[in-house]
């Protein structure tokens, strides 16, 4: 069982997130939505309410998809025995797949450094998926990732609740919109086949609030 984190703020984004996960992820696997704290602090709560066999988790931002069917086991394949951590790019908060043994006792929650997760990684062994400079158009702006044989793997909007706009706070954001986020995503997965569930055990969303009462 992989545990799959996904803090989130915005429930368009959410679903988008759920349903590409149902549509890719043929692992046994269990979804877990945290709301209502920061996002370090719902991780934190995430990760406190997983069992102690518990060996991996993914955590992943409400923006972000995944867009290969088996991407779970792809990722879990980089992870070599000196590994903690397999990241999407160079933070930890588009998407990262954790050794649960590493990091128990260390916090999501930034301090020293941005994004949440990345305090927690500084003195860990990582692997880090360089970021595509190609792809769908829908892509270009916000961030591809590709696998081994160079398919798309990973998709994130970036921005998140302000990917509606291409100006905030004093800095441009030429994304595509949060409106239309899932729709590509969704159009896309639909083009490879994918629009169906392809989970042999599906994920069951619990609330971060709730994490630590399932088994």
């Amino acid at each position: 069982m992989i545990y799959i984190a996904i803090p989130t703020v915005t429930l368009r984004l959410e679903n988008c997130a759920r349903w590409a996960i149902a549509r890719t992820t043929p692992e046994p696997h269990r979804v877990i939505v945290a709301r209502g704290r920061s996002h370090g602090e719902n991780l934190d709560a995430a990760f406190a309410g997983l069992p102690e066999d518990a060996e991996f988790m993914f955590t992943m931002d409400d923006d972000a998809a995944p867009l290969r069917l088996g991407w779970l086991s792809w990722l879990v394949s980089m992870m070599g025995d000196d590994v903690s951590a397999v990241t999407f790019g160079t933070n930890a908060v588009v998407g990262a797949l954790y050794r649960v043994g590493d990091i128990r006792g260390r916090s999501f929650r930034p301090r020293l450094r941005m994004n949440p997760g990345d305090d927690l990684l500084w003195d860990l062994v990582r692997r880090v998926i360089p970021r595509a400079s190609d792809g769908p158009w829908w892509l270009r702006n916000c961030e591809a990732y590709r696998d081994d044989d160079g398919e798309l793997v990973f998709g994130h909007l970036g921005g998140g609740t302000i990917g509606h706009t291409w100006y905030h706070q004093g800095r441009l954001y030429p994304r595509i919109p949060t409106w239309l986020w899932p729709v590509m995503v969704k159009r896309y997965l639909r083009r490879l086949g994918l629009g169906v569930p392809a989970s042999l055990v599906h994920g069951r969303p619990h609330d971060a609030r709730m994490v630590g009462d399932h088994q």
